[in-house]
């Protein structure tokens, strides 16, 4: 073989000898092809990425030269193996591979099953002996459950003393959802989340909480751990109608500005329309809560309260007094309307922990289940990136004046209070 060849080459060659010495069954032969499919893909896409084939000289103007590789590893359900990743010099940026993340993430769908048959009773010796039994996957040893499940609950750990000073948090969201958290308890508990749209425009998990319900001393507990790890002043902080909530946000972040979620107050009132008039009235709804600016949806909503008084009281209960926290969002830049102005940026990922927690009949206790819906939150978000803001130069300035506005406006107003 010559002196200079591709890991692909060597592989290949391996798999010769294999064939010609005999192998020891059809496991051992399945991982060193999958090795070879592997490493063949990877040889591709740094020939496309580098716009050269191997060993091929350029006609000029290069932009860049090969730099050898870099081992990564591959976890399969017949077994684990090496792959060779291409690296380059000279002109261009990092070489991402299309191929690895998608095997990294069927490795981490595995992880998470282990997790959940662990938080749901099994030994680490059973579900060793469940992989290999039912599932035919040998290489899932005991040693390797205890430390998949070690390293989740030390990721988890981590998690939750993060420092959060390095994030400038312009919008928190907040909400619960209920788990059975206790496995002799029939009732459900709730367990308190944190998101946060950074000024860089990222979506990050800052805090996951456990507590009897949505209560002002849980919610309020939960606020003061995150100022305590570093989270300053959000300019916004999106939520629901939970009176408890609504009275910690006032009290630990007396600056920040309030948007009720649309989508749950649209609901409440719906059902609180007068059937005979819900046409009209949820169209002129529909106008002002998503019209074109603040002062537009101001005077469209002003205009549905001198319409329908005497006509809509219970409509009008429950719209009137929420006017500015249902509108706020249109005080900042367009750009981010979307996605403030509700709480889905949670509650899409949370369906996702509901739907693999229904199944349990309760957890071993409070720490198993936000071990498990941190461990859910973790692959998803590795499955479907958080898409994040576009800010431009006249966004952020904006902002500022939005920040330096609040404080002042607000600080006024507790003083005349």
């Amino acid at each position: 073989m010559p002196k200079r060849s591709l890991p692909s080459e060597r592989i290949a060659s391996e798999i010769r000898e294999m064939v010609l010495k005999g192998f020891s069954g059809i496991s051992e032969m399945m991982v060193k092809s999958a090795q070879l499919f592997v490493q063949k893909t990877l040889e591709a896409e740094g020939e496309d990425f580098l716009g050269l084939k191997w060993a091929e000289r350029s006609s000029g103007g290069r932009v860049g030269y090969r730099n050898g590789y870099e081992p990564y590893q591959v976890s399969t359900a017949e077994g684990a193996f090496t792959v060779e990743k291409p690296q380059f010099r000279d002109g261009v940026k990092g070489f991402e591979s299309k191929l690895l993340p998608v095997l990294k993430r069927r490795s981490d769908s595995l992880e998470l099953l282990t997790v959940q048959m662990w938080i749901r009773g099994m030994s680490q010796a059973d579900i060793s002996e469940t992989f290999k039994r039912h599932f035919g996957i040998s290489n899932m040893s005991e040693s390797v459950v205890q430390g998949l499940c070690r390293g989740l609950e030390s990721s988890y750990k981590e998690f939750c003393v993060q420092d959060l000073s390095s994030h400038d948090v312009l919008y928190l969201f907040l909400d619960g959802i209920y788990l059975p958290l206790r496995k002799k308890k029939r009732s459900k508990e709730a367990v308190l989340s944190a998101i946060g749209i950074t000024r860089a425009g990222r979506k990050v998990l800052l805090g996951l909480s456990s507590g009897p319900r949505e209560s002002y001393e849980c919610w309020k507990d939960f606020l003061r751990d995150l100022v305590s790890r570093g989270l300053e002043m959000p300019l916004l902080a999106v939520r629901d109608k939970n009176p408890g909530l609504m009275k910690a946000l006032n009290e630990i972040f007396p600056y920040t500005a309030q948007q009720t979620c649309l989508a749950h107050k649209t609901r409440n009132l719906v059902n609180k329309m007068p059937s005979e008039l819900s046409g009209e009235l949820r169209s002129r709804l529909d106008a002002a809560l998503y019209a074109k600016d603040y002062k537009t949806a101001l005077e469209l909503c002003k205009g549905i309260i001198r319409d329908f008084r005497g006509k809509a009281e219970a409509f009008l209960h429950c719209f009137e007094p929420d006017l500015n926290e249902m509108l706020a969002y249109l005080k900042f830049p367009q750009n981010h309307w979307k996605q403030i102005r509700t709480t889905n940026v949670i509650e899409r990922r949370f369906e996702e922990v509901k739907r693999r927690t229904k199944v349990i009949p309760g957890f071993q206790n409070e720490s198993s289940g936000l071990l498990l819906t941190h461990a859910v939150l973790i692959e998803y978000m590795k499955k479907k990136p958080w898409r994040g803001v576009k800010t431009s130069e006249d966004d952020y300035k904006k902002l500022d004046a939005i920040r330096h506005a609040l404080f002042v406006e607000k600080k006024e107003l507790r003083k005349v209070a």
